[in-house]
């Protein structure tokens, strides 16, 4: 038989978290068969929160032996049968790429001009008629490197397949052709530039007929230098490129909007569905019919096959296919072809479909969609899905560097972030140097970067800052002012140094003009760790997980998916034998298991180094469903003579209590009161100020925040500075980003924020101090002017310069 003394054996060791939730079994077993039952009259079976906790640990304590996946580049990876359901463990790289070609989202024909053909722009499509052979519309004043490698890419709809990508109008070239489908194609290829060009290279759409044109209708053009970002000979192949790059980006562009979904074996989750829609299969947009719905995208892997188990539809109802852009690819109207198996077209990236039903609560909790060849038994749609963002709410961005430095997220949800990201205004480009004979050299002020890594010193930092505006180079350039440094940078004492060509801007403010609104991205001095909203992943055997970015590039990852190692364990208990990485064996370890009926608080537990299953906690009685707690006590040392220190921790709970610890200290025999231990924590937050009115988007220099919290009590401080005001922020003015809401019980006098310095505040009349209070039940300040014999008033917009600082902290109270 299985002994009480056996079974709380396994629970000491690094893996207790597994064993605790292993042995309820266990544990009910030996007490029906102790006779414990009789006894202390413990009906175990009516402890439905122990059943549900072993199936909670069973979730989440899988990871051991856990097995790591690469899922790079907006890819649908699989979770095989044999693994365990439990926590999946996700980590996320950043990524960073220019998109060499401006205006390739066609907003104008800015930058696009055409040869034997007209063009013309509506709704972000560029619609293309030649007029001879060889017509073409192109991009102009691109640069090329002779020896990098170039990815280019074009959205293209025409009904001709003699319609093409190239990059210039040499026949030798290699031509990417459309089909001739008269649906949008993504024409792409990569090649490897002869020569170096500097704004002379094209990219271009040409129509090869010779007679007998239609229109050509083109949208999300870009073309990215690979070799830039990722090294001579580390470039990536075509597939992956079309996958990387899968949607538009314009000029600088990390990877941004990142999802991670996972899910079981069903893909269709009927919470997402359209009821009263279904797809146009010749179109892939949305229909109106009260006896169809239509499912939301779903992502799925070209060339794979998918099984659809529903009954048959009728009219022009069925399935589409879609690319990284969501842009329709191809469908099939189903009809009574129904159930079947359908292949994702190349590209593909998602499906809609839409089954039909009279009773469509019904079908919804039969249909399934599976990857395979056949139907395989009903499951309903298990998942879990994660839009990355920080606790404030803002979208998180992942940069890297074409020195390897990358932002990001960590298998326990953190977001590391390394590189920063600025754009530029009007003064951050402070000088146009115009003295050399061959080129001229714009200045990007000293104080722009000031939390750049190295600046400040002659180190090069070429590799460690990124912008669309030139190409790194070492700060030895040879002859500097020389026309083969146009298009290069160098960062020189604090400053980006950008080399045009001769002439380029007329003066200091064209260069100003056409330089602001730039984004740069440079490496942090010194790295941030944020914490995210990002609830773990749930690994669900024999289904996927997909991760995503709304922008290109696409965030390369890595997943770890727990197996199945349930029945070792099981066999260790069964053998008394526990190893782990601390201990090589422990036998025959001897707890003692005790009830406790009726117990009124942890004063009733006296005996050290035993296990108690009771029915109240210290201080406050339980009030749960089904008030069953394991609680484990022990001795941590002596103190002194006679002196004992002992604590008491609730290892098993249902509720949010789980994991309290309490302590208490005998003297001279005599014990105190059990008192709640409170865990400290410390963390960063970002301050941010706003408008109460109109919030606006200031740019900031500094944006520094710390946080220490001590249970209920909460002490921040922060350090923030202006570069640039927003216009349209107007109201009272809100210290925005605290990274706890402040309890709605709060009141003025017991949140107050103390200003320890500020610069560039202008005060009302007969005002001459400056203060804050954090308003109660919100994660925000107000900031307050007061005076001699003055009644305080609100600090208001108005109030503040563009580089307007404050350094200051507070002490507020949460619920």
């Amino acid at each position: 038989m299985i002994t009480l003394e056996k079974i709380l054996g396994a629970l000491t060791g690094k893996e207790n978290l597994y064993r605790c939730g292993r042995n309820f079994t266990a544990i009910e077993e030996a007490l029906n068969n102790s006779g414990d039952v009789e006894a202390h009259n413990i009906d175990v079976t009516a402890h439905s929160d122990i059943r549900a906790q072993i199936n909670d640990l069973d979730t989440q304590i899988g990871t051991i032996e856990a097995q790591t996946i690469a899922a790079n580049y907006n890819t649908v990876n699989n979770i095989p049968t044999t693994a365990k359901r439990g926590k999946l463990d996700v980590k996320l790289k950043g990524m960073s790429a220019v998109n060499m070609i401006k205006n390739g989202n066609f907003a104008t024909t800015d930058n696009w001009s055409t040869s034997n053909a007209t063009r013309s722009v509506s709704g972000n499509v560029l619609t293309m008629l030649a007029s001879a052979q060889y017509g073409n519309v192109y991009s102009y004043g691109l640069s090329e490197i002779a020896g990098h490698k170039y990815y280019a890419s074009i959205d293209v709809k025409s009904d001709s397949n003699s319609v093409c990508l190239n990059d210039s109008y040499s026949s030798t070239e290699v031509l990417t052709y459309h089909t001739g489908s008269n649906q949008y194609e993504k024409l792409s290829k990569l090649f490897t530039s002869t020569t170096t060009k500097s704004s002379s290279a094209m990219f271009n759409v040409q129509d090869r007929r010779s007679s007998g044109w239609t229109n050509v209708y083109t949208k999300n053009a870009r073309m990215v230098d690979l070799t830039a970002i990722y090294g001579a000979g580390n470039e990536p192949d075509l597939a992956t490129c079309d996958r990387l790059f899968g949607t538009y980006f314009e000029s600088l562009q990390g990877s941004t909007g990142i999802k991670a979904v996972s899910c079981g074996k069903n893909l269709f989750d009927k919470s997402k569905a359209t009821l009263g829609a279904y797809v146009l299969a010749a179109t892939g947009a949305l229909g109106n019919s009260a006896t169809y719905m239509a499912t939301d995208y779903i992502t799925v892997k070209s060339g794979s096959t998918y099984y659809f188990n529903i009954t048959a539809g009728s009219g022009s109802a069925g399935l589409a296919w879609y690319d990284n852009n969501k842009n329709y690819i191809s469908g099939e109207v189903w009809g009574t072809n129904l159930p079947k198996a359908s292949i994702a077209p190349a590209n593909a990236a998602y499906l809609r479909c839409s089954p039909s039903s009279a009773n469509l609560d019904a079908l919804a909790n039969t249909f399934q969609i599976e990857e395979g060849t056949v139907a395989t038994s009903y499951e309903p749609y298990k998942g879990t899905d994660i839009e990355y963002k920080t606790l404030d709410g803002k979208a998180i961005t992942l940069n890297k560097l074409p020195n390897g430095v990358y932002d990001e997220i960590t298998e326990d949800e953190k977001y590391v972030k390394r590189i920063a990201e600025k754009t530029l205004i009007l003064t951050d480009v402070d000088q146009l140097y115009t003295g050399y004979t061959n080129i001229d050299v714009i200045f990007i002020g000293e104080d722009a970067f000031a939390d750049l890594v190295n600046a400040g010193t002659a180190d090069n930092v070429a590799t460690k800052l990124m912008t669309p505006i030139s190409t790194p180079a070492n700060n030895t350039l040879g002859t500097f002012d020389s026309t083969t440094n146009v298009g290069k940078h160098r960062f020189n004492s604090s400053r980006l140094e950008v080399i045009v060509s001769k002439g380029t801007y007329a003066n200091l403010a064209a260069a100003q003009a056409s330089l602001a609104g730039t984004k740069i991205i440079y490496q942090l001095a010194t790295l941030q760790i944020l914490d995210t909203n990002a609830a773990p992943l749930i690994a669900e055997p024999g289904g996927q997980v997909a991760i995503t970015s709304t922008s290109s590039p696409q965030t390369s990852a890595e997943f770890s998916y727990p197996t199945n190692v349930g029945a070792a364990i099981d066999g260790l208990i069964e053998s008394q034998t526990i190893i782990s990485e601390s201990m090589k064996i422990v036998q025959d370890i001897t707890k003692e298991y005790a009830y406790l009926a009726n117990a009124t608080n942890l004063d009733s537990v006296v005996d050290t180094g035993k296990t108690y299953l009771c029915y109240t906690r210290y201080g406050a009685p339980i009030t749960d469903s089904d008030n069953t707690y394991i609680v484990e006590v022990y001795n941590t040392g002596l103190v002194g003579l006679d002196r004992l220190f002992q604590r008491a921790t609730i290892i098993n709970s249902s509720s949010s209590r789980q994991g309290e610890m309490y302590i208490r200290t005998r003297y001279n025999g005599t014990w105190s009161n059990w008192q709640k231990f409170v865990y400290s924590d410390e963390g960063s937050w970002t301050p941010i100020l706003a408008g109460q009115t109109t919030a606006g988007t200031n740019t900031y220099s500094a944006q520094v925040g710390k946080y220490y919290k001590m249970g209920k009590f909460v002490h921040v401080e922060f350090g923030i500075t202006m570069t640039a005001k927003d216009a349209a922020m107007a109201g009272n003015v809100q210290l925005k980003g605290l990274p706890f809401a402040a309890s709605s019980g709060s009141i003025v006098g017991m949140a107050t924020m103390k200003i320890g310095r500020y610069d560039n505040i202008t005060f009302g009349t007969g005002y001459t101090e400056l203060s804050g209070y954090v308003s109660g039940g919100t994660n925000f300040g107000y900031l307050t002017q007061g005076g001699s014999a003055k009644t305080y008033s609100a600090l208001t917009t108005s109030n503040l310069a563009s580089n307007s600082t404050l350094y200051g902290s507070a002490d507020y109270l949460i619920d």
